[in-house]
């Protein structure tokens, strides 16, 4: 819910659909969005879970007057790969249009290079520490100049509070481990 959400079961149990609500993390994303583009040069990575998440991310950031295909482009699992590379080099290149990707975790947080990046914005978040540490280096790549910002849009009293306590307590444990495998 807390990311603009909310799941329907069918009859039977299963998820059937998702209906979008009013999200106030998805109206502060668009805005946000909107003015670094018309205020600053930044390239913004958008990070989300779910593809109705995407869906309505999408239709805020073109309400803001953003244009799809030219300011912003999604990628999810159903983006075929020489879409997903085409995109990457767009973004990747400061002299194209293309500022701002919004990103399904799970179809891109592996293997897919984004050092253009500026901002790194998470919209939901998950509980995979793989995924969530594998995203947030998408940015970190060889000739980085510009610095890099990560962004976690939090609602209080959610269960997104809950999520980043629990990535916290597995960045500690990783970082413990790390420590102690170097002696």
């Amino acid at each position: 819910i807390s990311a603009g959400l909310f799941p329907v079961d069918s009859e039977g149990g299963e998820r059937s659909r998702c209906i979008p609500v009013e999200s106030v993390k998805t109206r502060w994303l668009a805005d946000y969005c909107r003015e670094a583009i018309a205020s600053t040069d930044v390239q913004i990575v958008v990070w989300c879970r779910f593809t109705d998440e995407i869906s309505e991310i999408c239709k805020s950031l073109t309400a803001s007057g953003l244009e799809q295909e030219q300011d912003f482009a999604f990628i999810d699992g159903s983006v075929k790969t020489a879409d997903r590379r085409r995109y990457q080099v767009r973004f990747n290149n400061r002299e194209d249009r293309l500022r701002i990707l919004v990103c399904q975790i799970q179809a891109v947080a592996l293997g897919f290079d984004l050092p253009g990046c500026d901002i790194a914005i998470y919209h939901s978040l998950t509980f995979s520490f793989l995924e969530r540490s594998q995203s947030m280096e998408r940015g970190h790549r060889m000739g980085r100049k510009r610095p890099y910002t990560i962004l976690d849009i939090i609602c209080v009293d959610t269960v997104d509070v809950k999520i980043q306590s629990a990535i916290k307590r597995k960045q500690g444990l990783s970082d413990m481990l790390l420590i102690e495998s170097l002696g």
